[in-house]
């Protein structure tokens, strides 16, 4: 890393912006007839989860934690308060670690400790978690009777019965009146805007999957099996820096393209039958997602090539739709919809002559999944940010002026000054013919085919993060079973 980042590509300043935007946001939303004179944001970290006895899985930290702090470790709890008679966005973070004890050191190697967290991760305090209930105990006297409060926390992410829940509790107990929300939409709406070292970042886990799925293809060959396949995608991608698969891969081979998440990736592939995988990378913090199609002998039959081109003319499309016009998730689904209604009734997989409600069902037995997602440390990003969403300029907060000026989607900096975009999505649509399908031609039965590519909103227009990996019907077939990539330094 280089001086003054917390993790890689992503400094202590950054935090703290991320951080003063929060308590910004939040002292926004609150009722503006009553504000709340106090506000205090509790944000924990994920908890060791195990495999078996002794045993624990990887570890993945709580996102929003991660993106407000950029710690890495176990049972923390970061605590955004604000101060008496300072104004929000200025506030304290405190954030409370494991100490760093002798048994710790010796059986997992140590941590941060309450004593180095400041200086490494930039905020203002650190304490022991055991702590926490004392601190929080303290900041309750220090706002009784000084006016209302507002707690910022959610329940869901962790243990109802726990002992930080049952924590809160007293703290909302303590501060009779005390408002009760969650902060997950709030710290959403900052994470689906990605700042320039965001986007960074981004790029860099989309050429790392890109350049491991071309690694797969060139592993591909009749009689392969879908489980080398995965292999060779996971090799790839963390030789080339990235910390794991962002999620489970699909690799499906013959009739199984046709279902969607299957994971079980433990066939073989036979010669003449498709290879669909669905593969991403998590790299310093910031996830990948790529679908490619491709025939495992390195040749599309013309019934596979008549489909993928068909798919393709249709993604392609869509990009530039994103491109032109900026429409929400929801628009550019209507935008496959309509698209995919008119190629199929070309092929004759659909009527031209049916009415909207009976069209509508028979092209999503073709693809009946969304067109897209958002994307960011999260595969499927931002959850709670709806699909209504238009990509386009407009859509306004408050900032100051200049200050984000390259930050995205937010975009009131000065009269008719526009910030730079930075929202990721995926666009991906499909198209699905299980063998079973007695009432579809039976040449193009059992084929499956899904083309994704990573999409950053720009102020231009878009940019395709995943255009290194290979697409066109002449690029795939050039990779699969050509020459592996030796290369595998960081993206």
């Amino acid at each position: 890393m280089k001086e003054g980042e917390v993790t890689p590509g992503l400094t202590a300043d950054e935090f703290a912006d991320r951080r003063r935007r929060l308590m910004e946001l939040l002292a926004r939303q609150a009722p503006q007839q009553q504000p709340p004179q106090h506000q205090v944001v509790i944000v924990p970290a994920a908890r060791v989860s195990h495999l078996s006895e002794d045993i624990p899985h990887p570890f993945r930290q709580a996102t929003d934690l991660l993106y407000l702090s950029g710690c890495q470790e176990p049972e923390a709890v970061l605590v955004l308060h604000s101060e008496p008679g300072r104004p929000l966005p200025e506030h304290t973070a405190t954030l409370f670690v494991q100490r760093n004890t002798a048994h710790r050191q010796l059986w997992e190697g140590g941590c941060t400790g309450p004593a180095a967290a400041p200086a490494m991760l930039g905020v203002d305090r650190a304490a022991g978690t055991a702590e926490l209930g004392r601190y929080l105990e303290c900041l309750a006297a220090d706002w009784a009777g000084t006016g209302t409060a507002a707690v910022w926390f959610d329940f869901s992410a962790v243990d109802v019965h726990g002992p930080l829940s049952g924590t809160v509790r007293d703290l909302v107990t303590s501060l009779r009146g005390a408002a009760l929300e969650s902060p997950r939409r709030a710290i959403q709406s900052l994470r689906l805007v990605k700042s320039p070292a965001e986007q960074r970042l981004m790029r860099k886990a989309a050429r790392c999957a890109s350049a491991a799925i071309r690694d797969a293809m060139a592993a591909s060959r009749p009689g392969v099996s879908e489980h080398e396949l995965y292999a060779r995608v996971e090799f790839g991608a963390r030789m080339r820096g990235a910390e794991r698969l962002a999620y489970p891969p699909v690799v499906a081979g013959g009739d199984r393209t046709n279902v969607i998440h299957y994971t079980n990736n433990n066939r073989t592939v036979d010669d003449g039958q498709l290879v669909l995988m669905d593969a991403g990378c998590e790299l310093h913090g910031y996830c990948s997602d790529i679908t490619r199609t491709w025939p495992v002998n390195g040749v599309f039959s013309r019934q596979q090539k008549v489909l993928y081109n068909t798919l393709l003319e249709v993604q392609e499309a869509l990009i530039d739709v994103v491109r032109t016009s900026r429409p929400s998730l929801d628009g550019l689904y209507g935008h496959m919809f309509r698209m995919l209604s008119e190629r199929l009734a070309d092929l004759g997989l659909v009527g031209f002559n049916r009415e909207k409600g009976q069209l509508f069902r028979s092209v999503q037995r073709f693809c009946p999944h969304h067109v897209g997602h958002y994307l960011g440390m999260d595969v499927h990003d931002t959850g709670l940010i709806p699909k209504n969403l238009p990509l386009q300029p407009g859509m306004v907060i408050t900032v100051e002026p200049g200050k984000y000026a390259r930050l995205g989607m937010v975009i009131t900096v000065e009269p008719g000054k526009y910030a730079r975009l930075g929202m990721v999505i995926t666009v991906e649509p499909g198209l699905y013919i299980p063998a079973a399908d007695t009432s579809s031609p039976e040449e193009f039965r059992g084929m499956g085919f899904r083309i994704e590519d990573d999409i950053l909103i720009t102020e231009t227009g878009c940019e395709v993060l995943s255009e290194e990996c290979p697409k066109t019907v002449d690029a795939i077939q050039r990779a699969v079973g050509g020459p592996s990539p030796t290369d595998f330094s960081a993206v």
